[in-house]
């Protein structure tokens, strides 16, 4: 099934005019992209909407919610464990097997390298 196009004016009347269809809709939506994406992705894309879902929960509004969930987000790219670190430990093993023999094989890649140079990123100000 293919999703036509989002168009924020139709979703922001419907917000307006009918809160209860629009979270409907909303919840159909998620469901729709959830349930075409690979099926080993599924439990992930599941666990991941439930987490957003609590985080709005606990949220006085949907601006305080955004913010919670955008900080969230950076988290997730800045952190310890993040999308960053990850990058860079890849580019580490993938240099350190390039070196050694000059390409990269499947087996350095995975290989978790002992230190990290850390790149001096200033993580945005929360607003709240």
């Amino acid at each position: 099934m293919a999703m036509k196009p989002f168009d924020f004016d139709e979703w922001a009347m419907l917000a307006k005019t009918d809160p209860t269809a629009f979270a409907q809709r909303r919840a159909d939506l998620i469901e729709a992209v959830i349930a075409n994406a690979p099926l080993e992705r599924q439990p992930q894309l599941r666990r991941l909407q439930w987490r957003i879902d609590m985080e709005r929960q606990r949220c006085s509004n949907p601006m305080h919610a955004c913010i919670h969930l955008f900080n969230k987000m950076w988290d997730s790219v800045y952190s310890e464990r993040g999308l960053l670190n990850a990058l860079l430990m890849m580019q580490s093993s993938q240099a350190r097997g390039v070196a050694a023999k000059g390409a990269v094989k499947q087996s350095t890649l995975s290989a978790r390298p002992a230190s990290a140079t850390i790149l001096p990123f200033s993580r945005p100000k929360a607003v709240m």
